[in-house]
């Protein structure tokens, strides 16, 4: 994990990001269900653009933990916030000994990436574990991730963009696209893909929504339970950097890489024991 650490510390300014919909969605989550709940742990928080908002906005969460790979991004949390600093990544480098009510992911699992699809796939279930395991009984896991799904496979996309990432640092010849990153490794998983693996590894899923890339950009929703899209908090620096621009997102579309992508986001929590022997 040393070389992502590194990766993340060169380019620190490009994954600094602002507010987006999604951790408006995440606030307001948070805000109905905190009834006895103080605690959050924000990964891969980097400067701290979530963990602010739930401070500001959520009254009663005032235990906060931020787990980056990124000094650089953590010493640009403001101190007087009294956030909690941990260098530190998925799955394995977690020097965290508290659980906590609230565990808040975005735009972090594709990053975690083995030598191969399978590796990482196993990457992905020790860190699920990892979350579950500093998640409390009754918390809630917060996760948002990008998507790229294709039309008759709909791995291909995130395949393609998986060893095109790795052929571009073996050369050291960047790819001509942008969020090609030289040294950047990544691997999108789809989001039936990522339900399965949530649900694997232990976890309910209660919130699943969709914001497709696309000019509406409304989400659809694809759960049971309502949601409360109430006022949203306040800040006005909106904006993520995503892998693709959607510029670059409809260009592959136009080759028929890509039927669908966007942004998927779930709330879960962890499964009742009964239950899970129920299953087996």
């Amino acid at each position: 994990m040393a070389e992502s650490t590194d990766f993340f510390e060169k380019h620190a300014d490009f994954y600094h990001r602002g507010v987006t919909e999604f951790d408006y969605f995440f606030i307001n989550f948070v805000n109905d269900n905190k009834k006895n709940k103080s605690s959050l742990l924000d990964i891969g928080g980097g400067s701290g653009s979530f963990s602010k908002l739930v401070i500001q906005n959520c009254p009663g969460i005032n235990n906060v933990t931020i787990l980056d790979p990124s000094a650089k991004l953590l010493s640009k949390i403001d101190d007087n916030l009294h956030i909690k600093k941990v260098v530190g990544s998925l799955p394995d480098e977690v020097p965290i000994n508290s659980t906590f009510d609230f565990i808040q992911i975005s735009n972090v699992l594709h990053h975690i990436t083995g030598k191969t699809g399978g590796g990482t796939k196993l990457l992905l279930k020790k860190s699920l574990s990892s979350i579950k395991d500093l998640l409390n009984e009754d918390g809630f896991l917060l996760l948002q991730e990008n998507f790229y799904e294709g039309y008759l496979i709909p791995t291909l996309p995130r395949s393609l963009i998986f060893y095109l990432l790795s052929i571009q640092n073996k050369l050291n010849v960047k790819v001509p696209v942008d969020g090609f990153i030289l040294g950047l490794e990544a691997y999108f998983y789809t989001r039936d893909e990522l339900r399965s693996e949530l649900e694997d590894c232990g976890f309910e899923i209660i919130h699943c929504k969709t914001y497709p890339y696309n000019e509406e950009k409304k989400p659809e929703n694809e759960e049971t339970k309502p949601d409360n899209e109430e006022t949203k908090p306040q800040d006005d620096s909106l904006g993520k950097k995503n892998f693709l621009s959607l510029d670059s997102y409809f260009k592959l579309r136009k080759f028929a890489l890509i039927k669908k992508g966007g942004q998927v986001i779930f709330v879960a929590k962890k499964k009742r024991e009964n239950s899970q022997k129920q299953q087996l």
